[in-house]
């Protein structure tokens, strides 16, 4: 996958804009919870970071974008149907952990690899098998980090 191109990528513009609105309103968001006792690191700190590392990285995406300049062999259909699919990947995914059926490694160490799955190039065996151990361990990782240390239950 080449960069992005700001002329002919309009797809991935559009996934671009709307990562950054959603970290935009995650700040927002973050920024008006109010005080709660049992949060350990203040309020909001959560959906604030995420937001501000959101608009981070799209604002960095968007500058190599404009340092690059026109990519024209691109054709926007090698990517036009991963967007919508993404979009899906992560709404199924909120339902899940909303619903609360399932447990939040599995759910987590699935979307993982499900998204990764999606977004890789190439998916020989061992690629993707080792995207299966990064999922499952990512998703095991950040379990442990909130109930453990940041005393959140997940």
């Amino acid at each position: 996958m080449t960069g992005l191109s700001l002329r002919n990528d309009w797809f991935e513009q559009a996934f671009l804009l709307l990562v950054m609105l959603a970290g935009a309103a995650s700040v927002k968001a973050g920024l008006a919870m109010p005080s709660s006792p049992w949060e350990v690191i203040g309020k909001g700190a959560f959906p604030t970071a995420l937001g501000g590392l959101a608009l981070g990285l799209g604002a960095l995406k968007m500058l190599g974008a404009l340092r690059r300049g026109d990519r024209s062999e691109r054709r926007a259909s090698d990517v036009s149907w991963r967007i919508p699919a993404a979009v899906l990947l992560m709404a199924g995914y909120v339902a899940v952990l909303a619903s609360g059926g399932v447990h939040y490694v599995a759910s987590t160490g699935v979307f993982c690899f499900a998204f990764f799955l999606l977004l890789a190039p190439s998916r020989d065996a061992r690629k993707v098998a080792g995207l299966a151990l990064l999922s499952a361990g990512y998703a095991t990782a950040v379990f442990v980090i909130f109930t453990r240390f940041f005393f959140i239950n997940l």
